[in-house]
């Protein structure tokens, strides 16, 4: 059946001639599951209390993934809760060591500054007693990068940062490098390329400075858009890698039409395009169909 938008766009078929094709993408229902038992009580409180009682199915076998020290890549698709899957055995470490002399520190990469600061304000929200993140880049201050260096277990940076300042000094961060327990590499598809090369290179020396220290970090990635993705984020690490990829995320459905311009006076056919159009119903459609 065809959408409303679909109707407007061919002008209830007077241009259908301009639609090459459309593809019905069909409505996909949530998975979950329960929290595995090994999850710290006052983690699965503070999701709780953000509306999550039950994670999807594919965020369950990526935590346990984690947790057994495998290093781990979850490709799924946008929205579907990728953050949860780093955050959980992040927060269980820091849940579980708070207390201790040596608590336990994670290292979150991005390859932009706005991602990494969209990711430390969702931190910041996050109601569990000893999390404390902070930033550690170009924008912060010598007085924050000097708290974060001496308090902070949960550290938002990028590869440069990681290149040009932390690495070359390894030995005023040895706090965190003695407890690190992971390091999330997130929007991994971005390293690619020379860019990604050299990245590579920069993980490789970033494991080895931890396993001076005594640490050996699980690495995680994350992506909507990684094709192969255990053998591409294993080269990235230079470590095995498992890949989790079914979604099991709700869908709304949609269409995904390709649309021919028509061809205009004094145009050839190199100044053609095809426009590419993905319609979906609200959420609140959604929750009701």
């Amino acid at each position: 059946m065809p959408s409303a938008l679909t109707d407007l766009l061919t002008r209830f078929g007077e241009r259908a001639d301009r639609v090459t094709h459309i593809e019905s993408i069909p409505q996909r229902q949530a998975v979950t599951g329960d929290w595995p038992d090994w999850v710290h009580d006052d983690v699965t409180a503070v999701f709780a209390g953000t509306g999550i009682t039950k994670p999807y199915k594919h965020q369950v076998e990526a935590v346990n993934s984690i947790a057994s020290g495998t290093d781990t890549v979850v490709a799924t698709g946008t929205s579907s809760g990728k953050s949860l899957t780093f955050l959980v055995p992040i927060l269980d470490s820091i849940a579980r060591t708070r207390d201790s002399i040596r608590p336990a520190t994670s290292i979150y990469l991005a390859p932009t500054k706005a991602l990494s600061h969209d990711q430390l304000t969702a931190a910041k929200s996050l109601p569990l007693q000893g999390l404390r993140p902070a930033a550690f880049d170009g924008d912060a201050s010598r007085e924050q990068k000097d708290w974060a260096r001496r308090w902070a277990n949960l550290l938002f940076t990028n590869p440069d940062m990681l290149h040009r300042s932390v690495l070359p000094a390894h030995s005023r961060y040895a706090r965190w490098f003695k407890s690190l327990r992971f390091i999330v590499v997130d929007e991994a598809h971005r390293y690619r390329g020379v860019f990604g090369s050299h990245v590579a290179l920069v993980l490789r020396r970033l494991l080895r400075i931890a396993e001076h220290y005594g640490a050996q970090p699980v690495v995680i990635g994350a992506s909507a858009t990684m094709s192969e993705p255990a053998e591409t984020f294993s080269r990235l690490t230079g470590r095995p890698a498992t890949a989790i990829t079914e979604d099991c995320s709700p869908r709304a459905a949609g269409e995904f039409i390709l649309w021919e311009p028509p061809l205009l006076p004094g145009s050839d056919d190199g100044n053609l395009g095809i426009c590419l159009l993905y319609t979906s119903p609200s959420p609140r459609d959604l929750s009701t169909s």
